[in-house]
Parts: C-alpha cells; sequence; structure tokens
C-alpha cells in the first residue's frame, strides 16, 4: 500500500563520492535514521532538478524523498506499507 503524503520535511545529508545523500529525517517530531538509500533517481522541474531517494529506516516501511534545487527543500512524498 502507498500512501502520498506531499509534506516539507528537515533532512540531514552528506555529500558521498559527490552525490548528495540523506542520512536522517524528520517528521511529525520524530526522527529517521537513513538504514539505506535503496534507489536515487532525478527529473526536471523546468530548469530546476530534482532528486528523488527512496530509503529505508528501522521502521519496516520505505519512503520517498525528494530534493528540490528550485526552493532547496525536502519533502516526504510518499510511503510504501507492508
Amino acid at each position: 500500500m502507498v500512501e502520498k503524503i506531499d509534506e516539507p520535511v528537515d533532512v540531514m545529508a552528506a555529500f558521498f563520492g559527490g552525490r548528495l545523500v540523506p542520512r536522517l529525517f524528520k517528521w511529525h517530531g520524530r526522527r529517521y535514521a537513513v538504514k539505506e538509500v535503496t534507489s536515487m533517481w532525478t527529473d526536471l522541474e523546468g530548469q530546476f532538478r530534482r532528486y528523488f531517494y527512496a530509503v529505508t529506516t528501522d521502521a519496516p516501511n520505505l519512503y520517498e524523498l525528494v530534493f528540490s534545487t528550485k526552493d532547496l527543500r525536502w519533502l516526504l512524498i510518499k510511503i510504501y506499507f507492508d
């Protein structure tokens, strides 16, 4: 099952090998440590690039985050439940 969220989140990220990688995000007052980035992809929103990440945490769900270079913000866009 998939739940569409589309809410801003605070993200702590790092650069590894020239790539931006989320390490932790905060949503609804709870912190989620990223265990694994399972997939990464990009697209264009007009002239601005968006960076998408599918990540796992200690919770049994998969979270989809996006970073937009248009407004330099992160969104939690979807949660995939088992």
